[in-house]
């Protein structure tokens, strides 16, 4: 057998306490910010005097705060926080928040790489993505500019019928296979128009995909060129034997669709297929 452990209780010596300005000072925060702390329940004094009102800290309270800040840095609110120490640090039910908020970071850092890129090239990998709610509404056609005005309309209807936007880019779910043959059919197809809200909304128009594995193609170049990348992407699926499990889905990174100013020779995309397996 082990050596027995007694966790230490409270402080109660006054000498082995630290006041509000050594806590701020040890954590690297303001006074005030501790304080703050306070008045939103995530964090409450080892002791306060009586008499003073001075509030006085012991380790435990010293690594609470840290601990806070830590989860407010990574985005929680308050009100998650105190859930997560209310559980008594069980992190289980907050745990598929986390999960789709590192998917989220992990979107942005790969979207700023692509935006910050100036180079023509393609990239190609196959990798899960999460599960993601969008608005949803249909369309037919094959130019860009067909894609842009479904987009756009899909965007202002979503946004006239109240329901609350999400993360996330807009895209295209494109019905076609020519691409996986090695042609580009110069031919209308019909097309969804997705706009992403936030999770657990009800109404029409409104679905979730759910979480899958993908083959994943990362574009940047000329708007214009964007066939060689659906040709890339169908050469990839024959070469690695992958048996496609839905249409493609063309996530505008830095488009047309965001805004007026876009350079489209700046065009940045992803081009994700969902596959088996």
């Amino acid at each position: 057998m082990g050596d027995a452990f007694v966790q230490k209780g409270p402080e109660t010596d006054l000498a082995q306490m630290f006041t509000v300005s050594q806590a701020a000072a040890v954590t690297g925060l303001s006074r005030s910010t501790v304080l703050r702390m306070e008045d939103r329940g995530l964090l409450e004094p080892a002791y306060v005097s009586p008499t003073s009102g001075h509030r006085y800290y012991d380790v435990y309270n010293i690594m609470r705060i840290l601990s806070v800040q830590q989860l407010l840095e990574i985005g929680f609110t308050n009100e998650e926080a105190r859930q997560y120490f209310s559980a008594g640090a069980d992190a289980a039910e907050l745990f598929a928040l986390v999960e789709r908020r590192l998917r989220i970071l992990q979107l942005t850092y790969e979207e700023m790489k692509l935006r910050a890129t100036t180079d023509k090239h393609l990239s190609v990998q196959l990798c899960r993505i999460g599960e993601s709610w969008y608005y949803v509404e249909h369309a037919k056609g094959f130019t860009l500019q067909d894609k842009y005005n479904a987009n756009y309309d899909a965007y202002r209807h979503c946004m006239e019928k109240g329901i609350r936007l999400g993360l996330g880019s807009q895209m295209c779910v494109n019905h076609r296979t020519d691409y996986l043959e090695g042609r580009i059919d110069a031919a209308p197809y019909p097309f969804d128009a997705y706009i992403p809200v936030h999770p657990g909304q009800s109404a029409p128009g409104i679905v979730c995909e759910p979480a899958c594995t993908a083959l994943v193609l990362y574009y940047c170049g000329e708007l214009n060129e964007i066939n060689d990348a659906y040709l890339r992407l169908g050469r990839e699926v024959r070469e690695r034997g992958l048996t496609p499990a839905g249409y493609v889905r063309a996530e505008a990174i830095v488009g047309p669709p965001l805004g007026r100013d876009v350079d489209m020779s700046k065009y940045r995309c992803r081009l994700i297929l969902p596959v088996e397996g």
